[in-house]
């Protein structure tokens, strides 16, 4: 019994991490780039992202759990 990771784009924890993480980054850098912002807020994108990503990764395997 082996516990792969699919990591392709019909596993739908990659697309999401790829959704949220792909325009944070470009967001990220245009901020660090070309704005005066403060250097903790581009910071503290990624941090926030991944608590999203974590927080809808629990919640769809709960659903899946519940479902299977």
């Amino acid at each position: 019994m082996s516990n792969q990771i699919e990591l392709s784009f019909k596993n739908k924890a990659v697309k999401m991490w790829l959704i949220l993480m792909v325009p944070n980054v470009f967001v990220q850098i245009c901020l660090t780039q070309f704005t005066e912002v403060p250097r903790i807020i581009p910071a503290c994108l990624p941090a926030i992202s991944l608590l999203i990503f974590f927080s809808w990764f629990y919640w769809y395997k709960r659903k899946e759990q519940s479902v299977a």
